[in-house]
């Protein structure tokens, strides 16, 4: 085989190790999850081991064109190799990114199923609607600190509340608290119960 195509092969898999590992890192950070971390991990061995044969081939033709000699030819068990290489974390990357997500799917349906036990069979409130207008002037709850809540009884994390608001994690963590100590619910569940028991028949 050509070193051309193991030059370009070897690029692409590298590329590809790059991008697995970028997404694992992400889902790591989202979940922290440490088996997302080691399959990381993994991937980035792979990454590094694929960019080194990819500098290890571009040297060797770059050495055959300053010789004015003919263009590399690997072996054949260095083409076989490189083929089962780049198969193998193509094969890996793919089944373990996909039982990952899979495994953060189950888990937010997990929540969301949770949300809608919290929630009485009388009531009309849903998680879309936020702080009902009788919570936020009852406890006070500023503007800032409703748009947070409002994100979080949709069971999104921190980071991601942070993330959609264009705020610092801190700052999102600290309103959420002043949220809590106002309404004296200890969590987002007890807030999500909290909410939907004020907006029952009984109570309206």
């Amino acid at each position: 085989m050509n070193s051309g195509f193991h030059i370009i092969f070897l690029l692409a898999i590298t590329f590809y190790c790059l991008a697995s590992a970028t997404v694992a890192m992400s889902l790591f950070l989202y979940n922290r999850k440490y088996l997302v971390l080691i399959n990381a991990g993994i991937i980035y061995i792979f990454f590094f081991l694929a960019f080194s044969q990819y500098l290890y081939v571009q040297e060797k033709m770059n050495e055959a064109s300053r010789s004015i000699q003919e263009p590399v030819l690997l072996s054949f068990y260095h083409s076989i190799l490189y083929l089962f290489l780049g198969f193998g974390i193509i094969i890996f990357n793919t089944i373990s990114l996909a039982k990952f997500t899979k495994g953060f799917a189950d888990a937010r349906s997990d929540i969301e199923a949770s949300v809608k036990a919290l929630i009485p069979p009388n009531s009309n409130w849903k998680p879309e609607k936020g702080l009902t207008d009788n919570i936020v002037n009852k406890y006070r709850i500023t503007e800032a600190e409703q748009a947070v809540a409002n994100l979080a009884l949709l069971g999104l994390s921190n980071k991601e509340i942070a993330t959609k608001l264009n705020k610092a994690v801190g700052t999102v963590e600290a309103q959420l608290k002043s949220v809590y100590q106002k309404t004296e619910a200890p969590g987002r569940y007890a807030l999500i119960a909290m909410v939907a028991k004020s907006t029952t028949a009984e109570n309206e």
